[in-house]
């Protein structure tokens, strides 16, 4: 075996030992880390069902004010979520995901207070 087979094989069982330290990414497009991703989907499923796959600015509304709490301005925001990132009024699981997306590379922080407020508990690993 050459010398470069040797070394290839030996960096590949080094990668291989580090896959678990990886932090996951659901694809190159969002980059929110895996733990929101899933949380995002538990919202979401929270609050659609087989035959109702979206949401609309009324179901919207529960979510927003967990974290806005004055009802009028908490509806203000729901209904300009739908009309800038839906399609007919309506936010499918990718809209929803991309209002996330689009705060995350805003302001992660504060997305992530929001989702914190939400119900998002994070351990020790996660910032």
């Amino acid at each position: 075996m050459s010398q470069l087979v040797k070394q290839l094989n030996l960096l590949t069982e080094r990668a291989f030992e580090c896959l678990d330290q990886r932090e996951q990414r659901i694809n190159d497009y969002y980059t929110f880390p895996m733990y929101v991703y899933e949380f995002l989907l538990s919202i979401f499923a929270e609050r659609t069902t087989a035959t109702r796959n979206y949401l609309d600015a009324e179901s919207l509304l529960p979510i927003i004010l967990k974290t806005i709490t004055n009802r009028t301005k908490a509806k203000n925001v729901a209904v300009k979520i739908v009309s800038e990132f839906g399609e007919e009024g309506i936010l499918s699981l990718e809209n929803f995901l991309e209002t996330y997306e689009v705060g995350w590379s805003a302001n992660s922080k504060k997305v992530l207070e929001e989702l914190e407020k939400m119900g998002l508990e994070l351990d020790e690993r996660e910032p």
